[in-house]
This record gives structure tokens, sequence and C-alpha cells, in this order.
């Protein structure tokens, strides 16, 4: 489930950037950060077995804050749009 959201993430920040939102990059981070997260835990069974409950929290805050960082920049275009179209 991380690596889907990080991947839809990363796919959301280029389209962003597309139409010029200005900080795109912050979700951007957040995503490749998540798959990562996510690789370290599929190729390294040792270390996700020895702090799986700490690292899918930190997986789960940092998937949490790209959905509100994307709720903040759709706002943001939509408040855009709308004046656009005024």
């Amino acid at each position: 489930m991380l690596m889907f959201r990080s991947v839809s993430g990363i796919a959301i920040a280029l389209q962003l950037r597309r139409h010029y939102v200005i900080d795109w990059g912050t979700l951007m981070v957040f995503s490749v950060l998540g798959i990562l997260l996510s690789f370290l835990m599929i190729f390294n069974p040792a270390f996700g077995g020895l702090s799986i409950v700490l690292w899918t929290g930190f997986a789960f805050l940092a998937s949490g804050a790209l959905s509100i960082v994307f709720a903040l920049r759709l706002r943001k275009l939509h408040t855009f749009i709308q004046k656009e179209l005024e």
C-alpha cells in the first residue's frame, strides 16, 4: 500500500509541476521517501523484522503528510481555477 501511494504521489507531483504549482517538490520528496522505505522493507528482511513497527509508523506518517500536502495543493489549485473562470 505504501509503495502504491508513493508512486501515485510522484505522478501527482509531476502533474502539479506541469500546472505550475509552486511547492510540488515537497510532495515529491515525501513520495520518494515512501518508495525508499518500501524497498528497504522488501529487500532487507532482517531490518524489516527488527524495526517493522517503527518504520511502518514512520511510513504511514509520511503517507499521511503526503495526503495533507496534496489536499492543500488541490485547494490552492481549485481557488486559482475559480478565480480564472470568473
